[in-house]
């Protein structure tokens, strides 16, 4: 009777075993494509996000522009771009440029730094 118990209780285990497998197949297929949702959901809210600041920026943009089209008729818009696009100027003005300063400002007899290739090329010997 206790191998009869025995072989009972192990041939349920058996045929559960299966079920279980299958359980937790499924337990672990559904928290995997959670995740995958989650992660696009959280890609989708990044790109929405991007949009609405992209969308503000192009709103401000458009107002500007509307602003510009209502100031063409005026007469002094018009001095207005044919001085600064234009670099026109009236009779008997003078315009004024500004340079900027030269990028290296380099003291009179002060020889350039070397960079790293024309060191090692000088500590070789080799004069180019």
């Amino acid at each position: 009777m206790k191998k009869n118990r025995k072989r009972s209780s192990l041939k349920i285990i058996l045929k559960s075993l299966p079920l279980l497998f299958f359980f937790f197949f499924l337990v672990g297929f559904l928290v995997y494509s959670n995740w995958q949702v989650d992660k696009k959901r959280d890609d989708l809210k990044t790109q929405i996000k991007t949009l609405e600041q992209e969308i503000m920026a192009r709103e401000e943009k458009n107002k500007a522009l509307k602003a510009g089209i209502s100031r063409a008729g005026e007469a002094d818009y018009a001095e207005e771009v044919a001085r600064e696009r234009l670099s026109l100027k009236k009779p008997g003005e003078e315009t004024v440029v500004i340079v900027p300063p030269p990028k290296e400002s380099s003291k009179p007899g002060e020889e350039p730094q070397k960079n790293f290739f024309e060191k090692v090329l000088e500590k070789l010997g080799i004069k180019f």
